[in-house]
């Protein structure tokens, strides 16, 4: 079967996924994009298959179907909650025609299924916002964007369990994001916070729940945190 390559993602509209090879299963979120002839479709980058592959895991896309997505957490180990975009519906319950809220309730609906299940959770960048939201907490603007997007800072992690997946004081991580949390979440406990105080990391232990706002899968531009974040996945199916 060929496989048609557009850019950095991957039209998953063309691709057949095969998890028998794999050790562990992981579904995976998708962001929603619209071609040239205005139909939209579910993709990934490629950013994220390398990295899940280099560590031994294999990628389930969960389609933007918030109806027919919980089969797709059957038989995995974990749910990432994927990075990309700004949500658009602050819960589940909130009316929209804009195509794009598909997204916002097929996250929702997982993620309160997750919990349920006990199954690991992990948000990145949009997921950590999304995971804020669904557990009462707010976002708000960053007023100093240049200092989020699209550049690299540090950020501190406590001192605890956290230390045990980051075993340094401060890292010098990417960034990407114009939202910070405003409010935060019921249950959620911060263990990251940027050079500006803004939470960058939260978890909550009773449901195996693990956010950040930066990339894993992106790359990083210091050593250091690159060999972090190498097994990062793998580490979190352990803790």
């Amino acid at each position: 079967m060929e496989i048609k390559q557009f850019s950095e993602e991957i039209d998953t509209h063309s691709v057949v996924h095969y998890h028998s090879r794999m050790s562990k299963n992981v579904a995976l979120t998708m962001r929603m994009t619209q071609d040239n002839h205005g139909e939209w479709r579910d993709a990934i980058a490629e950013d994220w298959t390398q990295y899940l592959h280099a560590q031994d895991l294999h990628e389930v896309l969960v389609p933007n179907d918030p109806e027919h997505c919980l089969s797709y957490l059957d038989n995995v180990s974990a749910l990432i909650i994927s990075g990309g975009d700004n949500i658009l519906l602050s819960n589940l319950n909130e009316e929209s025609d804009e195509p794009r809220t598909l997204r916002d309730r097929t996250e929702y609906t997982l993620l309160q299924a997750a919990i349920e299940k006990g199954i690991l959770i992990f948000g990145v960048c949009r997921g950590l916002q999304l995971i804020n939201m669904y557990f009462g907490g707010t976002l708000a603007s960053i007023e100093e964007k240049g200092r989020h997007v699209a550049t690299h800072h540090t950020v501190s992690i406590e001192k605890g369990k956290a230390r045990t997946l980051f075993p340094v004081e401060n890292m010098t991580v990417n960034s990407y994001h114009e939202l910070k949390i405003a409010t935060l979440g019921n249950g959620l406990h911060p263990f990251a916070k940027s050079d500006d105080s803004l939470i960058e990391g939260v978890h909550n232990e009773e449901h195996n729940l693990w956010a950040v706002m930066w990339h894993p899968e992106r790359p990083f531009n210091n050593k250091e945190a690159t060999e972090l974040h190498a097994n990062l996945l793998d580490n979190l199916l352990g803790v």
